[in-house]
């Protein structure tokens, strides 16, 4: 489940027929937002500023954006036999594990430009972001000033 600072969240449901809704912080306004075209979303990401939703589906092989009702959604990335699970959103890029690749890779979202990350990996699942400031001090993987951690 994911918030917004407008006091709203968003969550995917993996039911039979998966879907993404939100609501308000109360329950209130439930409301499904994409119901359509989805066979296995696993992660949902908000860009607050762009006010833009992004998710991974390993069944379409896809990751898709869509504005925070669900409208002008579209593909941003496919992959051929790709299996994309866990995604992050973090300063312009999408950072996601593959299952089929054994791989955490990045997707530019201005450019379309991707790249492999680590390989070698053994079922990536989520990612988490670690940057200077932060409370904690994880360890991980770093790029640049950031660190990514991958659970597997």
């Amino acid at each position: 489940m994911r918030f917004l600072s407008n006091r709203e969240m968003y969550w995917i449901d993996r039911g039979r027929t998966p879907f993404i809704e939100k609501a308000n912080m109360d329950g209130s306004l439930r409301r499904r937002i994409v119901s359509s075209g989805l066979v296995s979303p696993n992660s949902l990401n908000i860009d607050s500023s762009a006010k833009k939703l992004y998710w991974t589906d390993s069944g379409t092989m896809n990751i898709e954006e869509s504005d925070l009702d669900g409208g002008h959604r579209k593909v941003i990335y496919h992959a051929v036999n790709s299996h994309p699970f866990g995604a992050l959103l973090y300063q312009g890029y999408i950072y996601w594990t593959d299952w089929n690749q054994m791989v955490l890779l990045r997707l530019n979202i201005l450019s379309g430009e991707n790249q492999i990350v680590a390989a070698g990996l053994s079922k990536p699942t989520y990612i988490v972001v670690h940057y200077p400031g932060m409370r904690s001090s994880p360890t991980g993987l770093y790029i640049g000033n950031m660190l990514l951690h991958c659970f597997f």
